[in-house]
Protein backbone atom coordinates (compact mmCIF):
# COMPACT_ATOMS: atom_id res chain seq x y z
CA UNK A 1 0.00 0.00 0.00
CA UNK A 2 2.92 2.31 0.81
CA UNK A 3 5.77 1.12 -1.49
CA UNK A 4 7.97 4.16 -0.82
CA UNK A 5 7.42 4.35 2.93
CA UNK A 6 10.80 2.89 3.91
CA UNK A 7 12.71 4.99 1.43
CA UNK A 8 10.93 8.17 2.49
CA UNK A 9 11.56 7.45 6.16
CA UNK A 10 15.28 7.00 5.61
CA UNK A 11 15.42 10.17 3.57
CA UNK A 12 13.80 12.09 6.43
CA UNK A 13 16.38 10.69 8.86
CA UNK A 14 19.25 11.63 6.59
CA UNK A 15 17.96 15.20 6.24
CA UNK A 16 18.32 15.73 9.98
CA UNK A 17 22.05 14.94 9.80
CA UNK A 18 24.68 17.52 9.00
CA UNK A 19 25.98 16.24 5.74
CA UNK A 20 29.73 16.72 5.19
CA UNK A 21 30.93 18.30 1.96
CA UNK A 22 32.53 16.01 -0.60
CA UNK A 23 35.92 17.45 0.32
CA UNK A 24 35.52 16.66 4.04
CA UNK A 25 34.38 13.05 3.62
CA UNK A 26 34.57 10.66 0.71
CA UNK A 27 31.45 9.42 -1.02
CA UNK A 28 32.13 5.86 0.12
CA UNK A 29 31.79 6.82 3.81
CA UNK A 30 28.41 8.44 3.09
CA UNK A 31 27.22 5.14 1.60
CA UNK A 32 28.43 3.26 4.67
CA UNK A 33 26.49 5.67 6.89
CA UNK A 34 23.30 5.01 4.89
CA UNK A 35 23.85 1.26 5.22
CA UNK A 36 24.11 1.63 9.01
CA UNK A 37 20.79 3.49 9.05
CA UNK A 38 19.23 0.71 6.97
CA UNK A 39 20.58 -1.89 9.40
CA UNK A 40 19.21 -0.05 12.44
CA UNK A 41 15.84 0.45 10.75
CA UNK A 42 15.55 -3.21 9.78
CA UNK A 43 16.50 -4.23 13.32
CA UNK A 44 13.73 -2.07 14.75
CA UNK A 45 11.24 -3.52 12.28
CA UNK A 46 11.91 -7.14 13.34
CA UNK A 47 8.48 -8.70 13.76
CA UNK A 48 7.49 -11.07 16.50
CA UNK A 49 7.00 -14.70 15.53
CA UNK A 50 3.33 -15.57 14.95
CA UNK A 51 2.42 -18.49 17.22
CA UNK A 52 -0.65 -20.36 18.44
CA UNK A 53 0.35 -20.06 22.08
CA UNK A 54 3.18 -18.21 23.75
CA UNK A 55 5.86 -20.64 24.91
CA UNK A 56 5.78 -21.36 28.64
CA UNK A 57 9.35 -20.10 29.09
CA UNK A 58 8.51 -16.80 27.35
CA UNK A 59 5.39 -16.40 29.50
CA UNK A 60 7.39 -16.80 32.70
CA UNK A 61 10.13 -14.37 31.67
CA UNK A 62 7.51 -11.88 30.50
CA UNK A 63 5.75 -12.22 33.86
CA UNK A 64 8.95 -11.54 35.80
CA UNK A 65 10.16 -8.53 33.78
CA UNK A 66 7.68 -5.93 35.21
CA UNK A 67 8.80 -6.75 38.77
CA UNK A 68 12.43 -5.78 38.19
CA UNK A 69 13.38 -2.45 39.76
CA UNK A 70 10.18 -2.25 41.81
CA UNK A 71 9.00 -3.07 45.30
CA UNK A 72 6.29 -5.68 44.87
CA UNK A 73 4.04 -7.63 47.28
CA UNK A 74 5.79 -10.70 48.63
CA UNK A 75 2.90 -12.93 47.56
CA UNK A 76 3.28 -11.77 43.96
CA UNK A 77 6.88 -12.91 43.91
CA UNK A 78 5.95 -16.13 45.69
CA UNK A 79 3.26 -16.90 43.12
CA UNK A 80 5.83 -16.43 40.35
CA UNK A 81 8.28 -18.81 42.06
CA UNK A 82 5.54 -21.41 42.47
CA UNK A 83 4.53 -21.03 38.80
CA UNK A 84 8.15 -21.56 37.75
CA UNK A 85 8.46 -24.60 40.02
CA UNK A 86 5.20 -26.04 38.68
CA UNK A 87 6.33 -25.62 35.08
CA UNK A 88 9.57 -27.47 35.85
CA UNK A 89 7.84 -30.28 37.71
CA UNK A 90 5.37 -30.77 34.85
CA UNK A 91 8.27 -30.65 32.38
CA UNK A 92 6.86 -27.69 30.51
CA UNK A 93 10.37 -26.19 30.58
CA UNK A 94 13.65 -28.10 30.37
CA UNK A 95 17.40 -27.66 30.38
CA UNK A 96 17.49 -27.83 26.60
CA UNK A 97 15.02 -24.94 26.11
CA UNK A 98 16.15 -21.86 24.27
CA UNK A 99 15.87 -19.56 27.28
CA UNK A 100 16.98 -22.04 29.96
CA UNK A 101 19.92 -19.81 30.95
CA UNK A 102 17.68 -16.78 31.45
CA UNK A 103 15.18 -18.82 33.46
CA UNK A 104 17.98 -20.13 35.67
CA UNK A 105 19.20 -16.57 36.32
CA UNK A 106 15.70 -15.28 36.98
CA UNK A 107 15.01 -18.14 39.38
CA UNK A 108 18.14 -17.37 41.42
CA UNK A 109 17.25 -13.67 41.58
CA UNK A 110 13.67 -14.42 42.65
CA UNK A 111 14.77 -16.91 45.34
CA UNK A 112 17.38 -14.52 46.70
CA UNK A 113 14.88 -11.66 46.89
CA UNK A 114 12.22 -13.83 48.55
CA UNK A 115 14.57 -15.35 51.14
CA UNK A 116 15.93 -11.90 51.99
CA UNK A 117 12.50 -10.29 52.48
CA UNK A 118 11.59 -9.17 55.98
CA UNK A 119 8.08 -7.81 55.45
CA UNK A 120 5.10 -8.09 53.13
CA UNK A 121 6.92 -6.41 50.25
CA UNK A 122 10.22 -7.08 48.52
CA UNK A 123 12.52 -5.12 46.20
CA UNK A 124 13.47 -7.03 43.04
CA UNK A 125 16.78 -6.07 41.45
CA UNK A 126 18.51 -7.42 38.34
CA UNK A 127 21.42 -6.40 36.06
CA UNK A 128 20.64 -3.97 33.25
CA UNK A 129 21.76 -6.45 30.59
CA UNK A 130 19.25 -9.02 31.87
CA UNK A 131 16.47 -6.41 31.70
CA UNK A 132 17.28 -5.70 28.06
CA UNK A 133 17.41 -9.40 27.31
CA UNK A 134 13.98 -9.95 28.90
CA UNK A 135 12.52 -7.05 26.90
CA UNK A 136 13.68 -8.69 23.68
CA UNK A 137 12.31 -12.10 24.71
CA UNK A 138 8.95 -10.64 25.79
CA UNK A 139 8.34 -9.24 22.31
CA UNK A 140 9.71 -12.24 20.40
CA UNK A 141 6.36 -14.02 20.08
CA UNK A 142 2.84 -12.89 19.28
CA UNK A 143 -0.37 -14.92 19.22
CA UNK A 144 -1.93 -15.14 15.77
CA UNK A 145 -4.96 -12.92 15.22
CA UNK A 146 -6.87 -15.99 13.99
CA UNK A 147 -6.19 -17.83 17.26
CA UNK A 148 -7.25 -14.79 19.30
CA UNK A 149 -10.52 -14.71 17.40
CA UNK A 150 -11.10 -18.44 17.88
CA UNK A 151 -10.38 -18.12 21.62
CA UNK A 152 -12.98 -15.38 21.94
CA UNK A 153 -15.38 -17.47 19.86
CA UNK A 154 -15.07 -20.48 22.17
CA UNK A 155 -15.67 -18.23 25.19
CA UNK A 156 -19.23 -17.44 24.04
CA UNK A 157 -20.15 -21.05 23.34
CA UNK A 158 -23.18 -22.36 25.21
CA UNK A 159 -24.16 -19.03 26.79
CA UNK A 160 -27.77 -17.84 26.29
CA UNK A 161 -28.10 -15.40 23.38
CA UNK A 162 -29.57 -12.58 25.48
CA UNK A 163 -26.42 -12.55 27.61
CA UNK A 164 -23.91 -12.42 24.74
CA UNK A 165 -25.80 -10.79 21.86
CA UNK A 166 -23.54 -7.73 21.92
CA UNK A 167 -20.41 -9.87 22.19
CA UNK A 168 -21.40 -11.90 19.13
CA UNK A 169 -21.78 -8.77 17.00
CA UNK A 170 -18.53 -7.37 18.38
CA UNK A 171 -16.77 -10.60 17.44
CA UNK A 172 -17.84 -10.25 13.81
CA UNK A 173 -16.71 -6.61 13.80
CA UNK A 174 -13.40 -7.72 15.26
CA UNK A 175 -13.05 -10.27 12.47
CA UNK A 176 -13.66 -7.53 9.89
CA UNK A 177 -10.93 -5.46 11.58
CA UNK A 178 -8.45 -8.33 11.38
CA UNK A 179 -9.19 -9.17 7.74
CA UNK A 180 -9.21 -5.56 6.49
CA UNK A 181 -5.74 -5.00 7.94
CA UNK A 182 -4.36 -8.24 6.59
CA UNK A 183 -3.96 -9.86 10.00
CA UNK A 184 -6.06 -12.84 8.88
CA UNK A 185 -5.57 -13.97 5.29
CA UNK A 186 -6.38 -17.12 3.27
CA UNK A 187 -2.79 -18.26 3.86
CA UNK A 188 -3.39 -18.43 7.61
CA UNK A 189 -3.31 -22.09 8.80
CA UNK A 190 -6.60 -21.59 10.66
CA UNK A 191 -8.44 -19.61 7.99
CA UNK A 192 -11.00 -22.39 7.40
CA UNK A 193 -11.69 -22.60 11.15
CA UNK A 194 -12.26 -18.84 11.25
CA UNK A 195 -14.68 -19.08 8.33
CA UNK A 196 -16.63 -21.86 10.07
CA UNK A 197 -16.75 -19.86 13.31
CA UNK A 198 -17.99 -16.77 11.48
CA UNK A 199 -20.72 -18.81 9.81
CA UNK A 200 -21.88 -20.16 13.21
CA UNK A 201 -21.85 -16.63 14.67
CA UNK A 202 -23.98 -15.21 11.86
CA UNK A 203 -26.45 -18.06 12.21
CA UNK A 204 -26.68 -17.54 16.00
CA UNK A 205 -27.33 -13.81 15.51
CA UNK A 206 -29.92 -14.42 12.80
CA UNK A 207 -31.77 -17.03 14.88
CA UNK A 208 -31.10 -15.30 18.21
CA UNK A 209 -29.88 -18.62 19.59
CA UNK A 210 -26.89 -19.72 21.72
CA UNK A 211 -23.61 -20.70 20.11
CA UNK A 212 -23.09 -24.42 20.71
CA UNK A 213 -19.87 -25.70 19.17
CA UNK A 214 -19.19 -29.47 18.93
CA UNK A 215 -15.41 -29.77 18.89
CA UNK A 216 -15.45 -32.48 16.22
CA UNK A 217 -17.41 -30.18 13.87
CA UNK A 218 -14.68 -27.56 14.06
CA UNK A 219 -11.88 -30.07 13.54
CA UNK A 220 -10.60 -29.96 17.08
CA UNK A 221 -10.98 -26.23 17.67
CA UNK A 222 -10.20 -26.52 21.38
CA UNK A 223 -6.93 -28.22 20.54
CA UNK A 224 -5.95 -25.46 18.12
CA UNK A 225 -6.27 -22.69 20.67
CA UNK A 226 -4.46 -24.56 23.43
CA UNK A 227 -1.33 -25.81 21.63
CA UNK A 228 0.34 -25.67 18.20
CA UNK A 229 -1.47 -27.52 15.41
CA UNK A 230 1.64 -29.32 14.17
CA UNK A 231 2.25 -31.14 17.45
CA UNK A 232 -1.36 -32.06 18.25
CA UNK A 233 -1.36 -35.40 16.46
CA UNK A 234 2.14 -36.54 17.31
CA UNK A 235 2.34 -35.38 20.91
CA UNK A 236 1.90 -38.19 23.42
CA UNK A 237 0.25 -37.63 26.78
CA UNK A 238 2.86 -38.01 29.50
CA UNK A 239 1.67 -39.44 32.80
CA UNK A 240 1.49 -36.56 35.27
CA UNK A 241 1.62 -38.91 38.23
CA UNK A 242 5.18 -40.13 37.57
CA UNK A 243 8.11 -38.96 39.66
CA UNK A 244 8.83 -35.35 38.59
CA UNK A 245 12.24 -34.11 37.53
CA UNK A 246 13.63 -30.99 39.14
CA UNK A 247 15.22 -29.97 35.85
CA UNK A 248 17.85 -27.27 36.29
CA UNK A 249 16.72 -26.00 39.72
CA UNK A 250 19.90 -25.75 41.86
CA UNK A 251 19.46 -28.12 44.79
CA UNK A 252 21.03 -25.68 47.27
CA UNK A 253 18.54 -22.95 46.38
CA UNK A 254 15.68 -25.43 46.50
CA UNK A 255 16.58 -26.40 50.05
CA UNK A 256 16.69 -22.76 51.17
CA UNK A 257 13.46 -21.76 49.45
CA UNK A 258 10.57 -21.09 51.86
CA UNK A 259 7.42 -21.19 49.77
CA UNK A 260 4.86 -21.15 52.59
CA UNK A 261 4.91 -21.34 56.35
CA UNK A 262 2.62 -23.57 58.41
CA UNK A 263 0.88 -20.46 59.72
CA UNK A 264 0.21 -19.20 56.19
CA UNK A 265 -1.12 -22.60 55.22
CA UNK A 266 -3.32 -22.81 58.30
CA UNK A 267 -4.80 -19.37 57.60
CA UNK A 268 -5.69 -20.14 53.98
CA UNK A 269 -9.35 -20.37 53.01
CA UNK A 270 -10.66 -22.82 50.42
CA UNK A 271 -13.86 -22.86 48.40
CA UNK A 272 -15.75 -25.94 49.66
CA UNK A 273 -19.13 -27.36 48.70
CA UNK A 274 -21.96 -27.24 51.29
CA UNK A 275 -23.15 -30.83 51.08
CA UNK A 276 -26.01 -31.80 53.38
CA UNK A 277 -27.67 -34.99 54.63
CA UNK A 278 -26.58 -38.26 53.05
CA UNK A 279 -23.93 -36.70 50.78
CA UNK A 280 -22.48 -34.68 53.65
CA UNK A 281 -21.98 -37.95 55.53
CA UNK A 282 -20.45 -39.58 52.45
CA UNK A 283 -18.21 -36.78 51.15
CA UNK A 284 -17.71 -34.28 53.98
CA UNK A 285 -16.92 -30.83 52.56
CA UNK A 286 -14.86 -31.33 49.39
CA UNK A 287 -13.39 -28.44 47.43
CA UNK A 288 -15.33 -27.06 44.48
CA UNK A 289 -13.02 -28.80 41.96
CA UNK A 290 -12.80 -32.21 43.65
CA UNK A 291 -12.21 -35.43 41.71
CA UNK A 292 -14.36 -38.46 42.54
CA UNK A 293 -13.76 -41.94 41.11
CA UNK A 294 -16.50 -44.61 41.26
CA UNK A 295 -16.11 -48.26 40.29
CA UNK A 296 -17.84 -51.60 40.71
CA UNK A 297 -18.98 -54.73 38.93
CA UNK A 298 -21.78 -54.59 36.30
CA UNK A 299 -25.37 -54.16 37.52
CA UNK A 300 -24.28 -52.91 40.96
CA UNK A 301 -25.83 -49.44 40.56
CA UNK A 302 -22.91 -47.26 39.44
CA UNK A 303 -24.92 -45.35 36.82
CA UNK A 304 -27.98 -45.05 39.06
CA UNK A 305 -25.88 -43.64 41.90
CA UNK A 306 -24.05 -41.28 39.51
CA UNK A 307 -27.22 -39.85 37.96
CA UNK A 308 -28.82 -39.51 41.39
CA UNK A 309 -25.72 -37.57 42.52
CA UNK A 310 -25.81 -35.50 39.31
CA UNK A 311 -29.42 -34.59 40.04
CA UNK A 312 -28.53 -33.50 43.60
CA UNK A 313 -25.64 -31.36 42.33
CA UNK A 314 -27.76 -29.77 39.57
CA UNK A 315 -30.53 -28.91 42.03
CA UNK A 316 -28.24 -27.48 44.71
CA UNK A 317 -24.78 -26.63 43.39
CA UNK A 318 -24.60 -25.69 39.69
CA UNK A 319 -24.58 -26.88 36.07
CA UNK A 320 -23.86 -30.56 35.42
CA UNK A 321 -22.69 -32.31 32.23
CA UNK A 322 -23.10 -36.09 32.09
CA UNK A 323 -20.99 -37.79 29.41
CA UNK A 324 -22.64 -41.16 28.86
CA UNK A 325 -20.27 -43.07 26.58
CA UNK A 326 -22.15 -46.37 26.89
CA UNK A 327 -25.87 -45.59 27.30
CA UNK A 328 -26.52 -42.26 25.57
CA UNK A 329 -30.00 -42.20 23.93
CA UNK A 330 -30.87 -45.65 25.28
CA UNK A 331 -33.91 -47.09 27.02
CA UNK A 332 -31.79 -48.08 30.01
CA UNK A 333 -30.57 -44.52 30.57
CA UNK A 334 -34.09 -43.19 30.17
CA UNK A 335 -35.33 -45.57 32.87
CA UNK A 336 -32.58 -44.51 35.29
CA UNK A 337 -33.42 -40.82 34.77
CA UNK A 338 -37.09 -41.53 35.43
CA UNK A 339 -36.27 -43.71 38.45
CA UNK A 340 -34.36 -40.92 40.23
CA UNK A 341 -36.89 -38.24 39.14
CA UNK A 342 -34.28 -36.23 37.23
CA UNK A 343 -36.37 -35.60 34.09
CA UNK A 344 -37.26 -32.01 34.99
CA UNK A 345 -33.75 -30.78 35.87
CA UNK A 346 -32.73 -28.12 33.32
CA UNK A 347 -29.22 -27.77 34.77
CA UNK A 348 -28.42 -31.43 33.94
CA UNK A 349 -27.23 -32.06 30.37
CA UNK A 350 -26.26 -35.32 28.62
CA UNK A 351 -23.83 -35.92 25.76
CA UNK A 352 -22.24 -39.07 24.25
CA UNK A 353 -18.60 -37.95 24.23
CA UNK A 354 -16.14 -35.16 24.88
CA UNK A 355 -15.87 -34.49 21.13
CA UNK A 356 -19.59 -33.69 20.92
CA UNK A 357 -19.79 -31.74 24.19
CA UNK A 358 -19.92 -27.96 24.60
CA UNK A 359 -17.03 -26.24 26.37
CA UNK A 360 -16.51 -27.88 29.77
CA UNK A 361 -15.81 -24.53 31.43
CA UNK A 362 -19.54 -23.78 31.36
CA UNK A 363 -20.15 -26.63 33.81
CA UNK A 364 -19.45 -26.92 37.52
CA UNK A 365 -19.52 -30.73 37.48
CA UNK A 366 -18.62 -33.19 34.71
CA UNK A 367 -19.48 -36.91 34.92
CA UNK A 368 -17.68 -39.37 32.62
CA UNK A 369 -19.48 -42.74 32.50
CA UNK A 370 -17.39 -44.60 31.79
CA UNK A 371 -13.81 -43.43 31.39
CA UNK A 372 -12.90 -46.84 29.97
CA UNK A 373 -15.50 -46.61 27.19
CA UNK A 374 -14.39 -43.02 26.49
CA UNK A 375 -10.80 -44.30 26.22
CA UNK A 376 -9.54 -41.72 28.72
CA UNK A 377 -6.56 -42.17 31.03
CA UNK A 378 -6.00 -40.65 34.47
CA UNK A 379 -3.38 -38.29 33.02
CA UNK A 380 -5.87 -37.03 30.43
CA UNK A 381 -8.38 -36.27 33.19
CA UNK A 382 -5.57 -34.34 34.89
CA UNK A 383 -5.16 -32.27 31.73
CA UNK A 384 -8.89 -31.58 31.58
CA UNK A 385 -8.73 -30.39 35.20
CA UNK A 386 -5.88 -28.02 34.34
CA UNK A 387 -7.93 -26.56 31.49
CA UNK A 388 -11.03 -26.15 33.70
CA UNK A 389 -9.69 -25.54 37.24
CA UNK A 390 -13.11 -24.60 38.65
CA UNK A 391 -14.82 -27.82 37.52
CA UNK A 392 -15.26 -31.02 39.56
CA UNK A 393 -14.87 -34.35 37.75
CA UNK A 394 -16.69 -37.59 38.58
CA UNK A 395 -15.29 -40.55 36.65
CA UNK A 396 -16.92 -44.00 36.54
CA UNK A 397 -14.72 -47.02 35.85
CA UNK A 398 -15.56 -50.54 34.81
CA UNK A 399 -14.28 -53.46 36.87
CA UNK A 400 -12.40 -56.67 36.06
CA UNK A 401 -13.21 -60.24 37.17
CA UNK A 402 -11.23 -59.83 40.38
CA UNK A 403 -13.55 -57.00 41.43
CA UNK A 404 -10.93 -54.26 41.12
CA UNK A 405 -11.34 -51.39 38.66
CA UNK A 406 -10.15 -51.65 35.05
CA UNK A 407 -7.06 -49.48 34.59
CA UNK A 408 -3.77 -48.42 36.12
CA UNK A 409 -3.31 -47.71 39.81
CA UNK A 410 -3.09 -43.98 39.07
CA UNK A 411 -6.90 -44.06 39.11
CA UNK A 412 -6.75 -44.94 42.81
CA UNK A 413 -3.90 -42.64 43.86
CA UNK A 414 -4.71 -39.34 42.13
CA UNK A 415 -8.47 -38.72 42.73
CA UNK A 416 -9.54 -37.06 45.98
CA UNK A 417 -12.31 -39.59 46.64
CA UNK A 418 -12.57 -43.26 45.60
CA UNK A 419 -15.85 -45.17 46.05
CA UNK A 420 -16.61 -48.82 45.39
CA UNK A 421 -20.24 -49.89 44.84
CA UNK A 422 -21.01 -53.50 45.65
CA UNK A 423 -24.13 -55.40 46.75
CA UNK A 424 -26.20 -52.22 47.07
CA UNK A 425 -23.66 -50.53 49.36
CA UNK A 426 -21.00 -47.85 48.97
CA UNK A 427 -17.56 -48.41 50.42
CA UNK A 428 -15.28 -45.37 50.73
CA UNK A 429 -11.76 -46.51 49.92
CA UNK A 430 -10.29 -43.02 50.03
CA UNK A 431 -11.46 -39.52 50.97
CA UNK A 432 -9.04 -36.64 51.53
CA UNK A 433 -11.82 -34.54 53.01
CA UNK A 434 -12.68 -36.87 55.89
CA UNK A 435 -9.50 -36.16 57.84
CA UNK A 436 -9.39 -38.07 61.12
CA UNK A 437 -12.68 -39.86 60.42
CA UNK A 438 -13.07 -43.51 59.52
CA UNK A 439 -15.03 -43.86 56.26
CA UNK A 440 -18.33 -45.69 56.63
CA UNK A 441 -19.97 -48.34 54.48
CA UNK A 442 -23.29 -46.77 53.51
CA UNK A 443 -26.32 -48.06 51.62
CA UNK A 444 -27.14 -46.47 48.26
CA UNK A 445 -28.99 -43.14 48.68
CA UNK A 446 -32.78 -43.05 48.33
CA UNK A 447 -34.13 -42.39 44.83
CA UNK A 448 -35.45 -38.97 43.95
Amino acid sequence: MYPNFGKYDLGRINKKRKRPTPKQQPEEEEEEETEEVHARASKKKTKAAQVETIDEQVKLLKRFKPMIGKTVPLMRLLNFIKALQRAIHLRKIRKSDRYASELDTVQRIALKAYNGASGNTVAVKAPAELVERLKAISTSQKVRASVKFLQAFVNVSGIPYREVSTRLKTLLERLDFFTERGLITPSDPYYSNVQTAAKILRKAIAERSPVFVPQVELNGLAGIISKPLKSRKSQKVKPLYSEPELGFIPSSDTQKMQLMTAKQMAEMEFDTLPFTGYYKRLFGNPEHNFWLMIYGAPFQGKTTFSINLAKYLAENMGNVLYISSEQYRSESLKQVIQRVNAAGINQLHFTPSLDKAPSLKHYDFVFIDSANAANLSASQIMQLREQTPRTAFITVLQSVKSGDFHGKQAWRHIPDIVLKIEDGKIQTEKNRYLVGLRPEVLPLPPMG
